[in-house]
């Protein structure tokens, strides 16, 4: 089903990989030391020490080193990322997301609590209330909430 040149290039985990296609749905948990990608549904919790990249959509919570979002949706909180991004700007997090940094071209519904920065493009909208280490924004973002910027 799929090639080695499929995959994206694993770090550490070179050749470790959980792939969940997109007629696939999970319902439970999922926890694993390797990158993981989901295109098809999950239903539950994901656990990673590694990158996760979701083009399908996850509801529940999420704790990962990079979490990447194209075309999908979260229903749930990320509750640990070093490096939160939604690629696409129909790309949805329904939950907050706690971190180190954040890149948003799709749009947030919920607290956003990161200690360095978050970026907002002209495409993403966030609903909720931002404490940030540095916030930047494109002219057309959509920010309707509390903003905290603490400056170490």
């Amino acid at each position: 089903m799929f090639e080695n040149d499929d995959l994206p290039n694993f770090g550490n985990n070179e050749n470790k990989a959980s792939i969940i296609s997109d007629s696939c749905t999970i319902v439970g948990d999922i926890i694993t030391n390797s990158r993981l990608l989901v295109s098809g549904v999950v239903k539950g919790n994901i656990t990673s020490t590694d990158k996760i990249t979701i083009n399908g959509s996850v509801t529940g919570d999420i704790s990962g080193e990079s979490i990447v979002l194209g075309e999908a949706s979260l229903k749930g909180s990320i509750l640990k990322a070093t490096h939160v991004e939604l690629l696409h700007k129909n790309s949805m997090i329904d939950g907050s997301i706690n971190g180190n940094s954040c890149d948003c071209n799709g749009s947030i519904n919920g607290n956003v609590y990161l200690k360095e920065g978050l970026a907002l493009s002209a495409t993403s909208s966030l609903i909720g209330d931002v404490k940030v280490g540095s916030l930047a924004m494109d002219k057309g973002a959509l920010l309707k909430g509390k903003v905290n910027i603490e400056q170490k």
